[in-house]
């Protein structure tokens, strides 16, 4: 077999297992909701959500077997993770209606950080559980999508030293900026970000700054420190989206089921945060797991039924005294970040 034939073979697979993804999410979705009608183009995003997946997971794994042959805990701990293969993902109801809502309110995992899968330990079955965050670009389309009051676009961007920035507000004419970059090939060290949010009613516009301090205290809050270390640059911009996102009045009537779906998934992977940080502060020893051979699994042929979605409020935990060991089937092992490029630059 030459090399042609192949990749013909290899890309054949792909897209059986991806046509057979795209079936399992349907008939997941539709079991208890009844018939669905859902576009050409959301059935599309449900294949370029398989794609996401597998190559978020190619990549995990690949850095798994990398982190493997450092001889030390760290490389010892690796080796003993479960591969990041198909065959240990739990695909199953809550994936598929997971999956179905961000379709349906149209995030699109091919666009580059609107989108991107994250992979859990589910304690209690051994296997990963995909949740999904929005990037840069999700969190300004929802923004703009779900506002009370139309907005034509969201800018966003670093300022430096160097740069020579403005604050204009006016009662009449609303919130605006002056910006002049002396230097565009020297603008000193990042000093902080905006996000200005431009109304078709000029007098709505928003002006949101964020300092460097401010950033540099969410950084700290985070799970993901590592990822802030290789991509500063986008997790700040990506913060500071964040809180421009909370500064727009969003319209309660425009919020369909697949909205509330789509926070209630949101928050459970915040709770999922919550939980592997208390579960980091037990001190546990990692829990070794014989690895299984990274082969490709077919999806299940028959879809279990899913359960209705029930909405849960996100819980802050108070912890004021050394947290008790936990049962090891009760909390996730935390999730791994990857790197915007991977996770969506397709």
């Amino acid at each position: 077999m030459n090399e042609n034939t192949n990749q013909a073979t290899v890309a054949n697979v792909a897209a059986s297992a991806s046509q057979r993804f795209v079936s399992t999410v349907m008939r997941e979705f539709t079991s208890s909701s009844g018939a669905i009608n859902i576009t050409p183009y959301q059935e599309s995003l449900i294949q370029g959500y398989f794609i996401g997946c597998d190559k978020a997971l190619r990549y995990l794994e690949e850095k798994r077997q990398k982190d493997a042959k450092e001889k030390t805990d760290y490389g010892r701990a690796a080796a003993n993770k479960l591969p990041y293969t198909w065959e240990n993902v739990n695909i199953g109801a809550d994936l598929a209606q997971s999956i179905a809502t961000f379709a349906k309110n149209n995030l699109n995992m091919m666009i580059k950080n609107h989108l991107f899968p994250i992979p859990y330990k589910n304690g209690k079955n051994g296997k990963y559980d995909l949740s999904f965050q929005e990037g840069y670009e999700g969190l300004k389309y929802k923004a703009i999508k779900y506002s009370l009051f139309p907005i034509v676009d969201i800018e966003c961007d670093l300022l430096y030293t160097n740069d020579k920035f403005r604050m204009i507000k006016d009662c009449y004419k609303g919130a605006s900026y002056e910006l002049e970059i002396p230097d565009p090939f020297n603008r000193g060290a990042m000093k902080g970000g905006y996000a200005y949010i431009r109304f078709e009613d000029p007098r709505q516009n928003k002006l949101i700054v964020m300092t460097k301090a401010e950033i540099e205290k969410i950084r700290e809050t985070s799970k993901s420190k590592n990822f802030w270390k290789d991509w500063y640059n986008e997790m700040a911009l990506k913060t500071i989206m964040r809180k421009a996102s909370k500064a727009v009045t969003l319209d309660p009537k425009k919020f369909d089921d697949y909205y509330m779906l789509m926070e209630r998934f949101n928050s459970e992977a915040v709770e999922a945060d919550l939980a592997n940080e208390l579960r980091q502060k037990a001190n546990r020893e990692p829990i070794n797991i014989t690895p299984v051979s990274p082969q490709p699994a077919a999806l299940p042929e028959h879809a279990q039924p899913m359960a209705q979605p029930v909405m849960q409020p996100v819980v802050q935990p108070v912890v004021q005294q050394p947290v008790a060991q936990p049962p090891a089937q009760e909390q996730p092992v935390p999730g791994e970040m990857l790197p915007e490029d991977i996770m969506v630059d397709f």
